[in-house]
């Protein structure tokens, strides 16, 4: 088998808000790496996080998220320390609170032979060889798991792989658990439905894997070796489930062999007979009922044949309890374009085209499903995209989200770490993902177009698309309207941080102001993901003289008790024309009233709060603030 070449085998959340909300918004920030392409890896030291630490460009990585929501990223097809592009077998950490990089393991030299010691002792110096392509899980312990892909065996020879490996992030060792540690080998696929120590998926790259609720491991498809050297290498359609407790394989579904054409029954319907074609290099997701989820691909449809490999867009779910498929959505035809519709409308015609190399995600806070990318049909031509899709499972409708409807778009990165509307990553394929704890999504690299450049190349840009529900932020001042040379407290709440926007900026909840006039204060609330809120408060100031008689001429006019429970005297020097007039925090006239005697007693009526009245005769006039108690 020639090496693989993926190119050519794949051919602030932001609310600004008076009104208190909660708002779902996606925001691109790009977040580290080049705008450009075919980057070296700039390694710095081994298990020391810096911030000029970077991946080099690359395409198909594997990836992982720890249970503090970090990032970790082994090999790929892409660039070494020294500029070579071949395949690599580092491993990666982003950690999300310091937006650096740390390289743990691994080399940072390509093409490495696999170091696979003892099966299932773990040591220091086991590592995997450099590999692109290949499955990944995480465990309940917090290990990271990694199946097969293409790359090189223990014997520095390259071809697809099946050996599972098992990395302990606490000792930073890995361990070879099952499978061949050479090249090429073929399944053992035993008996359907029942788990054997012997059994092995063969030698495969590019499929698809998920964690079902019982913590097993689960594999479809891929390109690889089926059960017998009788079938040559292929599109796979079989399905595997992996017990860790066990170590023990089971093979659940599928015929086992390659090239396999879909059997789609009717769409909805669930059937024993329901199978997908084989295919590889799709995606999918486990729902929070255990169902596994397939979208796309590059593979055979109903009527297809091992000479017409195309991308497709149909949509399937597999039901563990029942081991049975359902077309769900989508065409069981090859090669079709999308259906847009509406940015940010979902429809039942909607339908990203088909395609492969797309990156997927799932939304933990309500099941729907986001794609991103990957190569195919836009329209009725193909190549890659960088649009971005909601699959809404409740709905079974898709939603354009972001991205161009076109093919082979520039990206447009903005300014590093800031978010903004118009940023946009440009059209890839065989990327790498993974969603934050924070229900963020992140991509990473891939092949595919950078800023302003029409070459296609491996990329090492990070991007993060603001996902999460943006805090609900209250903000209140300890008074109401104040007047001129007063001081306030105003504070909020409903986040985890704050920034207001005074000179000099205070990062607390709360801050004491003496406004001259009135004025708005901006405070920007952050859950503490990156997801944020922003509230603009307006502190009311009145020019006003003073409370409990202290007018501006006292021997004219005179207002008491200043508080009251809303009767107050006044008095004036003389009361020929004079009126007064009430008003709310608002400016709203709430009371008005003509003053026939020197003095004069207001039953004014009014809640409590904070009010301003204007006093005005033919020869004077006054104002201040009441407060009704």
């Amino acid at each position: 088998m020639i090496k693989l070449n993926l190119k050519t085998t794949l051919v602030f959340c932001v609310l600004l808000a008076i009104h208190v909300s909660t708002v779902r918004s996606q925001t691109y920030t790009w977040m580290k790496g080049s705008n450009s392409y075919d980057q070296s890896g700039l390694y710095g030291t081994l298990g020391v996080p810096a911030s000029t630490n970077n991946p080099g460009g690359r395409s198909g990585a594997t990836t992982w998220k720890d249970a503090s929501g970090n990032f970790w990223l082994f090999g790929g097809s892409g660039f070494d320390a020294f500029g070579n592009n071949d395949f690599l077998n580092d491993l990666w950490k982003y950690t999300l609170s310091t937006n650096e990089w740390t390289w743990i393991a691994g080399d940072s030299l390509v093409y490495q032979s696999g170091i696979y010691g003892t099966l299932g002792v773990p040591s220091s110096l086991n590592k995997p060889g450099s590999r692109a392509g290949a499955a990944s899980w995480t465990d309940a312990a917090g290990n990271l798991w990694m199946f097969g892909g293409y790359g090189v065996d223990a014997f520095s020879s390259d071809d697809v792989l099946n050996d599972l490996w098992k990395y302990n992030i606490s000792t930073n060792q890995w361990t070879w658990m099952k499978g061949s540690n050479a090249n090429n080998p073929y399944g053992t696929f035993g008996t359907q439905g029942v788990a054997a120590t012997a059994n092995t998926p063969g030698g495969s790259l590019l499929g698809v894997s998920w964690t079902d609720a019982s913590g097993n491991f689960w594999l479809f498809s891929g390109q690889g070796n089926n059960g017998t050297n009788t079938n040559p290498q292929g599109a796979l359609h079989d399905l595997w489930k992996y017990t860790v407790s066990t170590n023990q394989w089971t093979w659940v579904n599928g015929s086992g062999l390659t090239d396999q054409d879909g059997a789609y029954g009717t769409l909805g319907t669930a059937a024993p007979s329901n199978i997908p074609g084989g295919r590889f290099i799709a995606s999918g997701w486990a729902d929070a009922l255990g169902n596994l989820w397939v979208f796309g691909g590059l593979g055979l449809d109903a009527t297809a044949s091992s000479s017409n490999y195309d991308a497709l867009n149909d949509l399937w779910k597999y039901t563990i309890t029942t081991n049975q498929w359902t077309w769900v959505n989508g065409s069981n035809t090859a090669g079709q374009g999308g259906t847009y519709g509406t940015l940010g409308t979902p429809a039942t015609s909607n339908i990203p085209g088909g395609r492969m190399g797309h990156m997927s995600w799932t939304d933990a806070s309500n099941g729907d499903f986001y794609l991103f990318g990957g190569t195919g049909y836009f329209s009725t031509s193909q190549d890659d995209m960088n649009d971005l899709w909601k699959y809404s499972p409740t709905s079974n409708q898709w939603t354009w989200l972001k991205g161009s409807n076109n093919a082979a778009t520039n990206g447009t990165y903005g300014t590093l770490g800031t978010a903004a509307s118009p940023n946009t990553p440009g059209s890839r394929s065989v990327l790498a993902g993974w969603t934050d704890n924070l229900n963020n999504l992140w991509l990473f690299g891939g092949d595919g177009v950078p800023a302003n450049i029409t070459d296609y190349g491996n990329m090492n840009d990070l991007w993060k698309l603001s996902n999460c529900a943006a805090p609900v932020l209250t903000v209140s001042a300890n008074h109401g309207p104040i007047c001129k040379g007063e001081s306030v407290t105003i504070t909020a709440g409903g986040a985890t941080s704050y920034t207001w926007n005074t000179t000099p900026v205070v990062q607390t909840n709360s801050i004491h102001v003496s406004p001259a006039l009135t004025t708005t204060y901006i405070v920007t609330g952050s859950n503490g993901g990156g997801c944020q809120a922003v509230f603009n408060f307006t502190q009311l100031v009145n020019d006003c003289a003073g409370i409990s008689g202290n007018s501006k001429s006292e021997t004219f006019f005179k207002i008491y008790p200043n508080p009251s429970n809303g009767e107050f005297n006044v008095r004036a020097s003389s009361q020929q024309g004079t009126s007064i007039l009430i008003f709310n925090a608002l400016g709203q006239k709430v009371f008005e009233q003509d003053l026939n005697s020197e003095q004069t007693l207001l039953q004014t009526g009014l809640q409590k709060g904070i009010y301003f009245y204007q006093l005005n005769n033919s020869a004077k006039s006054d104002a201040g603030k009441l407060i009704i108690e």
